[in-house]
């Protein structure tokens, strides 16, 4: 399998030490993956030092990176955005963060472009459902 993946994150917290786990394990699993994360960041510096395969995230060139991958994962919610915009192949989004969607109609669009939603907790999946996501 091939899996894009995104993280705009300017620090290196929790979600971007476990998309660089998930990273890696996937690539020790024989997949094809690659992660674009913010220039200078700390996370494209560890993928770099670590000799991953990684890149800078230029949103714009979006559309035609993720052509060549089956699955897109976005990592933090400004991924989330740019996937939802430009992105044209199946969509699957890590929500760590428990506070509410907001009801809007620009989030019930970004919140229903996903193919799947991984939540971290019990209380995150029940914060999707709140907001319309299929509980599935």
């Amino acid at each position: 399998m091939k899996i894009l993946h995104l993280d705009s994150g300017r620090g290196m917290r929790g979600g971007q030490w476990q998309a660089l786990r998930l990273h890696r394990g996937l690539l020790e699993r024989g997949h094809e993956s690659l992660l674009l994360a913010r220039g200078e960041s700390p996370l494209l510096a560890a993928a770099q030092q670590a000799k991953l395969p990684c890149d800078i995230l230029y949103p714009l060139q979006l559309p035609t990176a993720s052509r060549e991958f089956e699955i897109v994962h976005a990592h933090d919610a400004r991924s989330h955005t740019l996937g939802a915009l430009f992105v044209r192949r199946p969509l699957v989004v890590s929500r760590r963060v428990a506070f509410p969607v907001r009801d809007s109609a620009i989030s019930r669009w970004k919140y229903g472009r996903p193919r799947l939603f991984l939540a971290v907790s019990r209380h995150v999946a029940e914060q999707l459902i709140c907001a319309g996501v299929d509980a599935k």
